[in-house]
């Protein structure tokens, strides 16, 4: 089974390797757009725990949760809850813990130990600069070691080695814009992808970082 999301509250999936689909676009959140229409929140990230029970998140503080398998969701309650907030990834390490991040500040990043069911703020920030940064995208095996990049700070990556309550501020090499990708082959070694064609790789668990340029250009 594939499952996919996107723009005004689509989502899509296939139970049977891509031959039929099955196309619901009111999965997002209900909203009312300037000239009184009714739209849907974009989302940015899906995920699935079994057949039945998935998870959306993205724009306007979009977290949904579906148990019939995608026919139909309701949105979860956050506290403290940001309205304006985009959501922009997620990552699970079992059925029943998982992170998001996106642009809530401070707070942007919540933890949830019941599937999705309920989010909790975790301890720390991710300050650099004298300022508290948001993050856009998330990674984590383990739930105690755990990265995260963000757009403001395109040349850094965020570090915790004690579930989010504190973070260390990593040099990546990466210069701007953004970076759009993060993810770990193994404990020890890590890439970041950014736009330009720029990566950068880790080969000790994320302590450093060397940038290099992408075999496959700037496409």
């Amino acid at each position: 089974s594939w499952y996919f999301c996107g723009e005004s509250g689509v989502f899509i999936k296939t139970t049977d390797a891509g031959n039929t689909w099955f196309i619901n676009n009111k999965a997002g959140k209900k909203i009312i757009n300037y000239i009184s229409a009714q739209v849907y929140t974009s989302l940015q990230k899906v995920h699935f725990f079994n057949s039945i029970t998935g998870i959306v998140i993205g724009d306007a503080n979009s977290i949904l949760r579906t148990t019939n398998g995608g026919i139909s969701f309701d949105s979860v309650h956050i506290e403290p809850s940001y309205p304006n907030s985009n959501w922009r990834d997620m990552v699970w390490i079992n059925g029943q813990t998982g992170f998001m991040c996106g642009t809530a500040y401070p707070n942007s990043i919540r933890r949830s130990t019941n599937s999705g069911i309920t989010w909790d703020t975790i301890g720390g920030y991710l300050i650099s600069g004298n300022y508290i940064r948001t993050a856009d995208r998330i990674w984590t095996a383990d739930g105690v070691t755990i990265f995260a990049i963000s757009d403001a700070t395109p040349n850094f990556v965020y570090r915790s080695s004690n579930g989010g309550d504190n973070w260390a501020v990593i040099p990546c090499g990466l210069v701007g814009p953004y970076q759009l990708c993060i993810n770990f082959m193994n404990a020890s070694t890590g890439f970041i992808g950014g736009t330009n064609g720029r990566m950068a790789r880790t080969t000790d668990g994320g302590f450093n970082w060397i940038a290099f340029n992408s075999p496959l250009g700037t496409a």
